[in-house]
């Protein structure tokens, strides 16, 4: 496991750790070579958390960029109606 698989939430990650070393598990990431020993490893493991969910917010803002963009040029976005099937068709540009 890595820190940024553990939790896309900062904030769910640091109540499931807490959760978790109240029962008595320490959670360490095994591919990670800090220490928790280390003084440094609270901030490695904030950034690390914090990459999970900066990454679904920049995977977010790109599917959204890409919907608008495909409504702009007149694409439908949304799932077929009933009894339609999904089909790309070539449209001729009228420009």
């Amino acid at each position: 496991m890595r820190w940024d698989r553990f939790s896309r939430n900062v904030t769910k990650a640091y109540v499931e750790i807490d959760r978790l070393e109240k029962m008595g598990v320490q959670v360490v990431c095994l591919e990670e070579t800090i220490s928790p020993k280390d003084p440094a490893f609270p901030l490695y493991r904030a950034l690390k958390l914090a990459e999970g969910e900066m990454d679904n917010r920049r995977r977010a803002l790109n599917t959204n960029t890409g919907i608008v963009r495909a409504r702009k040029e007149g694409r439908y976005t949304g799932p077929p109606p009933k009894g339609y099937k999904r089909d790309r068709i070539q449209v001729e540009n009228r420009s």
